[in-house]
């Protein structure tokens, strides 16, 4: 899901790292809410949950995001760096000319970055005002063959899981239908030459014809569950595999927003891989069987710590997790055994969390999860947000008496310390960032807090500690046109002049609305 190769570039990258990295955050933010609904996007409830977080994303954050990428493309050339993958898919009113209808920026010609965004965001739009999308079926197998077409079955399915990875898919049971037909008609072909050439075709040139490509899967023999072969059976081996190596990275976290970011897709991808193999394999052997059950019982596990997080913290769901593994040693008798299977099979934090006291890492989760968390909590700013990863006081939030502060409580308690902080002179800066900085541990989405202490360090002499600052603070309010000016003026300082005038472009951009 993740890749330590840029997804984004622009004219002078060298110069323009913190630009790319607000970009790029704003993008992780973006998929970040899209796992997130379609982790609740099984059942009738949890869809209209899942709605209702996609439409507060699309209302607060989509509108700023896709002008900002917009503006970033005309002001510093922004574009994708086609070293990292992402795939894209468009309806026919929003496919941009010279791009295929659907690929992936590091494979085939990449669109716009303004254009692949506007492409999801109009999906998303169809999917919050409709009961169902039914059309999520037909629309995700085209993409799938149309990729397939081009660089092979494999990539074809790896699509279906890269708009899922990317939270470009709300139902995943919906695109599971789609990976099953895909790979049911794999099965009984010799190739990708008889799949894709003598039974599909070359896709048709016009637009009408290209939304219909792929019917001919829908035929009669297609349609059943299948044995296992030689040209399907490793594509299933990999999907368990990815299953597991992404609970790994899950154990392997190091900090809180490390954790919650591999957590959040977790159950939407356990759920497609499990319908994937459920529908594909008409005889699944004892050891698929044995794989599926414990599928279904980690997608459980996923769904659950995701919800604790949501009314709870981060102590709550490690409590469970140690609960679970005391309900296991009542049935079993056996507390040592008990604890070694539930950390070889159901574990979904890291070891460590389970043995020691949060340490900071785990209280602070970083700015990635700031707005994902402010939607679930129906407010409009996450500055005002206290951390659901450090500890809570006695009595806070809990079901019965909840003593958990208001937002206008909060809101006074952070601009009681912002103006504490902005009242100190350069004398006593130590002072006011310790005051900060004790704010953050409070208030870990503050961006007025994080803009500020960039202000006192470039006051100090430290215009890159200040850049690194207003990355933070942008990438939580990348509206702020004033923050933008003030990126412009310490990459100017740094000796970065293309990258100040691009940041200034934009500062200006913002301001003119």
């Amino acid at each position: 899901m993740t890749s330590a190769e840029p997804l984004l570039t622009c004219e002078r990258p060298e110069q323009a790292g913190p630009i790319l990295a607000i970009a790029e955050g704003l993008l992780e933010q973006r998929f970040l809410a899209g796992r997130y609904a379609a982790d609740h996007g099984g059942g009738v409830q949890d869809s209209d949950f899942s709605k209702r977080v996609m439409a507060a994303y699309l209302e607060r954050a989509d509108p700023v995001v896709g002008y900002l990428s917009v503006v970033l493309e005309q002001e510093a050339g922004l574009r994708f760096s086609g070293l990292r993958s992402l795939p894209y898919w468009f309806h026919l009113a929003t496919w941009p000319p010279d791009v295929p209808l659907a690929g992936d920026v590091a494979l085939d010609p990449a669109p716009p970055v303004g254009a692949a965004l506007y492409a999801t965001r109009t999906r998303w739009g169809i999917l919050v005002e409709r009961d169902r999308d039914d059309r999520a079926f037909g629309a995700a197998l085209t993409p799938a063959l149309l990729v397939g077409q081009r660089h092979g079955l494999a990539a074809g399915l790896r699509h279906i899981v890269g708009l899922i990875d990317t939270g470009q898919i709300l139902n995943v049971s919906d695109v599971a239908l789609s990976a099953t037909i895909l790979l049911r008609a794999a099965a009984v072909t010799r190739d990708d030459a008889e799949l894709f050439g003598e039974i599909l075709g070359d896709p048709p040139a016009d637009g009408a014809g290209l939304v219909t490509y792929g019917a001919d899967l829908l035929d009669e023999r297609f349609q059943h569950p299948v044995a296992g072969s030689s040209r399907i059976t490793p594509l299933l081996e990999g999907l368990l595999s990815d299953a597991w190596r992404r609970v790994a990275t899950i154990r392997a976290a190091s900090d809180a927003g490390e954790w919650w970011c591999a957590l959040t897709g977790l159950r939407a991808y356990l759920d497609f891989v499990w319908h994937v193999l459920r529908w594909t394999l008409a005889s699944p052997s004892r050891a698929v069987e044995a794989a599926l059950d414990q599928l279904e019982e980690l997608a459980a596990d996923a769904l659950a710590i995701i919800v604790a997080m949501e009314v709870g913290s981060l102590e709550g769901v490690i409590g469970w997790e140690i609960q679970v593994i005391e309900a296991i040693a009542n049935r079993t008798g056996d507390r040592a055994a008990a604890e070694r299977r539930f950390r070889r099979e159901r574990m979904l934090v890291p070891a460590k969390l389970l043995d020691a006291p949060l340490d900071m890492r785990w209280r602070a989760p970083g700015v990635r999860p700031g707005n994902l968390f402010a939607y679930l909590a129906d407010e409009a700013d996450p500055a005002f947000l206290r951390s659901p990863f450090a500890p809570r006081e006695r009595g806070e939030g809990d079901v019965e008496g909840d003593t958990k502060p208001s937002v206008e409580e909060r809101a006074a308690e952070v601009g009681r310390a912002l103006e504490a902080a902005a009242g100190m002179d350069q004398g006593r800066a130590p002072e006011a960032v310790s005051l900060l900085r004790r704010l953050l541990e409070d208030y870990p989405w503050c961006a007025p807090a994080y803009r500020m202490l960039a202000q006192v360090a470039r006051r100090s002499g430290d215009p890159g500690e200040a850049v690194n600052l207003l990355v933070q603070a942008l990438t939580l309010r990348p509206d702020e046109h004033r923050a933008w000016a003030e990126l412009g003026d310490c990459l100017g300082e740094l000796g970065h002049e293309w990258a100040e005038g691009a940041a200034k472009r934009v500062a200006r951009r913002l301001d003119r609305g």
